[in-house]
């Protein structure tokens, strides 16, 4: 079955007193007064009273809105749809809450990461009403750059992919790759739903031709398998990005019940005595400071198109790493790294200070969604050999102790990068940690 492209018109209502929620604007005999085409933000729709004030010190956003904004929109099912199980996909966006046919389906806080629901429970076959509450206020975090008025602006709205998938029972939950050009292997690392299987593991070049086939029986739901290469794959690197695809088939019971893949390119990158190393190579890192400050729409770009132009122009230039300050670009930006060569290092949303819980004025609500925020990011963008970095944020002040165990818990979770405290951290007193 195919997914549901949720893209179009949906039904709006902007809630500046936050009061849909009291009100239960999620019913469906609440009148939405108007209507937007999704994906755009409601500035850019320009669906608020303009204004004419502007700041001298910062992007103005001359249809600003901050607040609960409610999005709502009728979508029917088949007759099977029981048949699968089903997931709401918003690929950015700001702190949402869902309701399908007047129940709430739970809520997502992702500044960097898509957000995805579970929504099986409560879709039906037929007429389902889908509303989505998004706020752009009450953060977990100051946002840095992700929310800041001087890079993207504080923006209400739903970008980038909105689907509902049909998800098959038996299927592939998670794939992680692990290529090592000096090993010249490809470890992968995943996770299927309990099911007795069996996993076939292609790698294929651009034109879809299969350079390696293998097969992998699957005894419960974690796996790994590592792949030798034998020297039949390219190293990528920013002078040769080279890209294959590793696509991943299940078979349970003779026969395909789920199919996945990802692109990847084969690579290390580390740090060397005095220099970063690619592949063994010494490389010079000729990067900039992007906060992702695009003022025609006050927001990032979605598609790999635009960021092909824009890290296509940069490259032109002599750049070969971008350092996103405080921010976290979305997949189009990673695809088009991956493509064009050039090495990234993505923040947490976070400016400020780290403290232990003993400090006074620590904030554990706060630490804790900076450091799951950082899971997210790992696990979502990991696979990318454009990304090489991470960093925990911009100029950050506090505990020493808590920055080194949040980069030790970042570094078991995944190898894959190279990880830092932060750009700029203790300014007059830099220092360099354990991890």
């Amino acid at each position: 079955m195919d997914k549901i492209n949720l893209h179009g018109s949906w039904e709006l209502l902007l809630d500046e007193e936050q009061q849909g929620i009291k009100e239960h604007f999620y019913k469906s005999e609440t009148p939405f007064p108007k209507q937007i085409q999704l994906p755009t933000t409601i500035s850019e729709a320009k669906l608020t009273p303009r204004r004419d004030l502007a700041s001298t010190d910062h992007l103005t956003d001359p249809y600003a809105f901050e607040g609960f904004a409610w999005y709502r929109k009728t979508v029917f099912l088949p007759d099977n749809c029981k048949d699968y199980d089903w997931e709401l996909y918003l690929e950015r966006t700001r702190i949402t809450q869902l309701y399908i046919n007047g129940v709430e389906a739970g809520s997502f806080d992702s500044l960097c990461t898509p957000h995805c629901y579970p929504v099986t429970p409560w879709i039906k076959s037929g007429e389902n009403q889908i509303v989505i509450l998004v706020k752009n206020i009450g953060y977990p975090t100051n946002g840095g750059h992700m929310t800041s008025p001087d890079t993207q602006t504080n923006w209400n709205g739903l970008l980038g992919a909105l689907e509902l998938r049909p998800l098959p029972r038996e299927r592939i939950l998670s794939l992680r790759l692990y290529p090592s050009f000096s090993g010249q292997s490809l470890t992968v690392r995943g996770r299927i739903t309990p099911c007795a299987g069996k996993l076939e593991l292609l790698i294929q070049d651009a034109g879809e031709n299969i350079i390696i086939r293998t097969f992998h029986q699957t005894e419960n739901s974690d796996f790994e398998c590592r792949i030798p290469l034998e020297n039949k794959l390219l190293p990528w690197s920013e002078y040769n990005p080279v890209l294959y695809q590793l696509k991943a088939v299940l078979y349970t019971g003779g026969t395909a019940a789920d199919e996945c893949s990802q692109s990847f390119g084969i690579r290390d990158f580390e740090a060397g005595k005095h220099h970063f190393l690619v592949n063994g190579d010494p490389v010079f890192l000729r990067g900039k400071h992007d906060g992702m400050i695009f003022p025609l729409t006050g927001y990032a770009p979605m598609n790999t198109e635009e960021w092909l132009k824009v890290m296509g122009t940069a490259k032109d230039y002599g750049i070969n790493h971008y350092r996103f300050h405080t921010c976290c670009p979305p997949e189009a930006a990673f695809q088009a790294a991956d493509q064009l060569g050039i090495y990234l290092e993505p923040e947490l949303p976070f400016w400020g200070t780290v403290t232990s819980p003993s400090q006074e004025g620590h904030n554990e609500e706060l630490q804790q969604y900076l450091i799951t925020e950082g899971f997210r990011i790992l696990d979502t963008f990991g696979n990318h050999p454009s990304f090489v970095m991470f960093s925990l944020g911009n100029e950050l002040w506090g505990s020493k102790e808590v920055l080194n165990g949040i980069l030790k818990a970042y570094k078991a979770h995944d190898k894959r990068h190279l990880y830092v405290q932060g750009s700029n951290n203790f300014q007059f007193t830099p220092c360099i940690l354990p991890e």
